[in-house]
């Protein structure tokens, strides 16, 4: 089932510069704008990114991050 959403109140340089990139990009304004809710969508938030990260065990090396820098700066 499909459904709609309406923005209102955007400004009229913002909804031009939305229709010019759609128009360059050979698109409706409503095809461009739906592919590009799309990828919003997709994108994770950066409080999911945080317990992703957090949810992760620590990496224990041999070596400090700073000293593998310092040796691949050398060569």
């Amino acid at each position: 089932m499909k459904s709609n959403i309406q923005i209102r109140s955007v400004p009229q340089n913002l909804h031009k510069k939305l229709k010019d990139k759609a128009e360059s990009s050979g698109k409706t304004l409503t095809d461009f704008l739906l592919e590009e809710l799309k990828l919003i969508a997709e994108r994770p938030t950066v409080n999911e990114l945080k317990d992703r990260i957090l949810s992760r065990k620590p990496v224990i090396t041999k070596m400090s991050p700073t000293n593998v820098l310092r040796l691949e700066r050398i060569k």
